[in-house]
């Protein structure tokens, strides 16, 4: 009976700590704001239906060269700034590409482009066979996070009707048929010489924030990162209203020394222009997502929480960075060499480059993954953590349930 006995509170105990190695992951997980990309770089009162990229840079331009149709099927975001481009701006390197909205197209199009947060399942065109035996390309684009893609959550729409004819995915994982993220950091020929802008900073942290409740807790997070030192909330969430004028946030990177830039959620990849349009300021971001940003980043030019096993300790490297000059330029001298920009509709150049390096496939290739949605919410490995800053009160509870339990098994067992 003894042996028993020991066997069971092992057992028990095993279970418990494979439970609290699970949940102390979950506490220093890899932490993601995601907003609308922004709609910039519109040109009003501008309604062509067919317009060509033309950039006329000297990038590889193919004045003899195919050319190709993109049939626009959806709106962006139920806005028309996907045909209101000025495509000169965009810089592709192929430029024989041809946006059309004109739906009637549909059958000699090259490619058919869906924006998932748009696509009406009850209006889909009917992909003839004609157009798959000369490889026409139905591309579904999708910024957003699975956490905002799902049927009915956040303004999600359902797909499946339309994943079956799907050929290539765009998106910001790594891993898609086109890789689009929302902005990158490039060598450039730059002169960094604002190593006197920490003398003027006179401020901490400052976050600039419209969801107040997120999948990903950040604002938990945030609030018990609050009690260790001081942080300034702008936007719809904070105490400090933040007008998109281009004050606010010039009056933010003058006066404070880090920028909060949280995702909305912690899924694989995702990292937004809340990233990439900070990071080319003179501020340090300290990052919260699940992405590996030494693959984005240069070194030593953000600060990420996941380093950190509690809210308190981030807090202290931060006032260490603060108080330290050349400690805090040290994360700004990467700007000598590497230029952040965030992507609007640059994306159109890597849909163009994969069709003038893809043309000769044929016939078109279906998705090649049993099913595209439950392969982009699956493997995302999003995840929905809960923070504190010293010890894991809900790991102390389990404890004393499983104490209660060992007392329980035994005294049923053994008295």
């Amino acid at each position: 009976m003894k042996s028993i006995k020991y066997i069971l509170i092992v057992v028990i105990l095993l279970v418990f700590l494979l439970y609290t190695l699970n949940w102390s992951l979950l506490n220093v997980t890899d932490y993601h704001i995601s907003t609308l990309p922004a709609m910039t770089d519109r040109i009003k009162d501008q309604r062509l239906k067919t317009r060509q990229i033309d950039t006329n840079d000297g990038f590889n331009n193919q004045s003899n060269a195919r050319q190709y149709l993109i049939l626009l099927w959806t709106k962006y975001y139920f806005t028309d700034d996907w045909s209101q481009l000025d495509y000169k701006s965009i810089g592709c390197q192929f430029s024989n590409c041809l946006l059309s909205e004109d739906q009637s197209l549909v059958e000699s199009a090259d490619a058919v482009l869906f924006h998932w947060r748009d696509t009406d399942p009850q209006r889909l065109p009917a992909k003839t066979v004609a157009a798959v035996a000369r490889g026409q390309k139905w591309v579904l684009f999708n910024w957003e996070s699975p956490e905002h893609s799902r049927a009915g959550e956040h303004g999600g729409r359902d797909v499946h009707s339309l994943v079956n004819h799907i050929d290539w995915f765009m998106n910001y994982r790594r891993d898609s048929d086109i890789y689009v993220p929302y902005g990158s950091v490039t060598k450039c020929v730059t002169k960094w010489q604002n190593e006197d802008l920490f003398d003027g900073k006179s401020a901490s942290v400052a976050w600039i924030v419209s969801n107040c409740h997120t999948p990903c807790n950040r604002e938990t997070y945030v609030n018990d990162l609050r009690k260790h030192i001081d942080i300034d909330i702008f936007g719809k969430c904070g105490q400090h209203d933040c007008p998109q004028d281009g004050t606010c946030l010039s009056a933010i990177v003058k006066k404070y020394k880090f920028f909060l830039s949280f995702e909305n959620s912690l899924c694989k990849d995702y990292v937004t222009e809340k990233l990439f349009k900070y990071a080319s300021y003179d501020i340090i971001p300290v990052v919260y997502g699940s992405a590996d940003y030494s693959l984005i980043m240069p070194n030593n030019s953000f600060i990420n929480v996941k380093d950190f096993n509690t809210t308190e300790d981030l807090a202290k490297y931060l006032k260490l960075v603060s108080s330290d000059k050349q400690l805090y330029n040290s994360y700004m001298l990467w700007k000598k060499s590497y230029c952040s920009q965030f992507v609007r509709f640059e994306y159109f150049c890597n849909l163009c480059q994969k069709l003038n390096e893809d043309s000769a496939r044929k016939p078109t290739n279906r998705w090649n993954r049993t099913n595209l949605i439950e392969w982009y919410t699956d493997s995302s490995d999003c995840r929905r953590p809960t923070f504190n800053s010293g010890f894991r009160p809900i790991v102390f509870c389990s404890m004393n349930v499983i104490a209660i339990l060992i007392v329980f098994i035994y005294y049923h067992l053994f008295v």
